[in-house]
């Protein structure tokens, strides 16, 4: 918020700034007087007060003098007292001073700020006059003209109304989004003429507001889907396993393939609860994962035994490289180990027969780590297959819970779109990142770049999981 902040600053300023000139042009009353108009109306005065005294003195004599006021003292060029008027030694240095330098002067004596200055009347003869006055501090600051407390108050209100108008409507709009209105969206101007300080951060929180609310509405659209996705894909093997039992109970003399299916379907029921259940713990975690230390490659291998049976089966082959000497990194390896087999097993379901699943485990260079903000030292796992590919719309929305690419939901379109989500969630979980992209020969190449350690000060829970 440094431009807001520098809004504030400079809106605030210039209205100080025109409180003091509107009241020096318009109240010039209020003004402190400068030291050299001071002087003037000290100089004037003393001179009034001289004119006096030396007609008391022609009028009355010594007697009128010595009644006249304590607080000033005349003295001819000579520094005589008139009337022999006595002084003390700090009055008697004061006009000393002023008599050498033929200006006015001033001394403290405590309390008290004795002044001397040399006065010359209209008919040429030199005077001085000696002045006591209390001696007061002069202030921290220069006196606060009257009028500027009315001014400023009607400035500032000015500017912080207008300064506070977008953010007021962001408020509303908050209170109107929170009512239940998911629809409440805020129109985000563009820069005025005042451009880079306009208010540039106020736009950002529309905007962000903006992003914020198409977030949520996503998300509860998404909600609705994976309600009706979840209906849709437990209703269909639970109701070819209860056609199943209807068959076995009519012919008592089924053979074994009947009750082989009907293991199958329940099966597939308890894959897609299962693969339900992990996805929401991954998603509603509060705490950091208890981490132990493995080697990534002895991870891959594990997972590449079991995987070339059902490669096998497909009649494709998986081949494996790596050209990292030490793969020792600190996590979770259960939930690597279910990321990395999800998305083996989505490329060597869509390889064709005869087609190539390639497995590799390679360091992080520096430039890839810093370009998606890891720490240096990680690892990157790529699986690349020799599949169709996936429509380039498609490709940002793969990692979704129950996204497929086949609306249609048959079968044969594969699993049931939680497998991709269940990795991207562990290897967000672990500050990681995971990336989709398309083969230029065709296929879909799938990278996990990983950091070399878990950090629990930075990549908590609470704080890398997606809301």
């Amino acid at each position: 918020m440094r431009t807001f902040f520098l809004q504030l600053f400079l809106s605030f300023w210039l209205a100080t700034l025109a409180v003091f000139v509107g009241a020096t042009i318009f109240f010039p009353d209020d003004v402190p007087h400068s030291p050299t108009e001071l002087e003037a109306i000290f100089k004037s005065s003393a001179q009034h007060t001289l004119t006096i005294a030396l007609e008391d003195y022609r009028s009355h004599g010594c007697s009128a003098v010595s009644l006249s006021d304590p607080l000033w003292i005349v003295a001819n060029a000579q520094g005589k007292p008139l009337c022999g008027r006595s002084i003390t030694q700090v009055e008697a240095e004061a006009l000393q001073r002023s008599i050498s330098k033929d200006a006015l002067t001033g001394k403290r004596n405590g309390s008290q700020w004795i002044h001397a200055m040399p006065i010359t009347l209209a008919s040429g003869a030199k005077w001085f006059i000696v002045l006591s006055s209390p001696f007061i501090r002069p202030p921290l600051f220069p006196p606060f003209p009257k009028s500027a407390l009315p001014l400023s108050i009607l400035v500032t209100f000015l500017f912080a109304y207008l300064l506070t108008r977008p953010l007021r409507a962001l408020s509303a709009a908050f209170r109107t989004f929170t009512a239940g209105d998911l629809d409440t969206r805020l129109p985000v101007p563009g820069p005025s003429r005042w451009g880079q300080f306009d208010s540039a951060d106020v736009r950002t929180l529309m905007a962000d507001f903006n992003s914020m609310a198409d977030r949520v509405s996503e998300l509860i659209d998404a909600q609705k889907m994976l309600i009706r996705d979840v209906s849709h894909e437990l209703r269909s093997p639970l109701a070819r396993l209860c056609m199943a039992v209807e068959l076995a109970r009519e012919d008592s003399n089924a053979d074994q393939a009947v009750f082989d299916h009907m293991e199958q379907e329940t099966g597939k029921v308890n894959e897609l609860i299962g693969e339900m259940l992990t996805l929401s713990l991954l998603e509603s975690t509060r705490q950091t994962p208890r981490l132990d230390s493995f080697e990534m490659q002895l991870l891959i291998e594990e997972l590449l035994e079991a995987a070339n049976f059902e490669a096998s089966a497909r009649g494709c082959r998986i081949e494996f490289h790596s050209n990292v000497r030490n793969s020792l990194m600190t996590g979770q390896p259960v939930m690597l180990s279910r990321a990395i087999e999800n998305i083996l097993r989505n490329a060597i379901r869509y390889t064709p027969p005869g087609g190539v699943v390639e497995v590799e485990l390679s360091n992080l260079d520096v430039h890839q780590a810093m370009a998606v903000q890891i720490p240096p030292g990680g690892f990157k796992v790529s699986v690349r297959d020799t599949g169709p590919g996936i429509p380039l719309d498609h490709l940002s929305h793969i990692f979704r819970p129950f996204y497929r690419v086949d609306m249609a939901r048959s079968e044969s379109s594969g699993g049931f779109g939680v497998g991709l989500a269940i990795a991207e969630r562990a290897v967000h979980l672990h500050g990681g990142k995971i990336m989709a992209s398309n083969r230029s020969a065709g296929g879909l190449n799938v990278q996990i770049l990983l950091p070399p350690s878990f950090d629990n000060d930075n990549h908590n829970a609470e704080k890398i999981l997606r809301p």
